[in-house]
């Protein structure tokens, strides 16, 4: 029951565009005894359908830019690798 209701919460924090890893991440390590590895795992795995929600929303109003999003997502691939293997060592 706990964990739906972090998740809930999670959801709803999410669904306002603050980002429910701010909730997510700290009740899993403080309430659940995740490592925070673990908790961030989870939030990324968590995000990924909420982000596909946003993504087809902004789509169907009209509020991407695609001129704009590309170069934001193809300058942003190789840093998010390098920080991800960074993170890793």
């Amino acid at each position: 029951m706990k964990l739906i209701l972090i998740g809930f919460l999670s959801g709803i924090i999410s669904g306002m565009g603050i980002g429910g890893g701010t909730l997510l991440i700290p009740f899993l390590v403080f309430f659940n005894g995740l490592s925070q590895l673990e908790a961030q795992g989870i939030n990324l795995v968590v995000f990924i359908p909420v982000a596909l929600v946003a993504i087809v929303t902004h789509y169907k109003e009209g509020n991407i830019e695609f001129k704009y999003s590309k170069k934001i997502i193809l300058s942003g691939i190789i840093p998010a690798i390098l920080g991800s293997y960074l993170a890793s060592k």
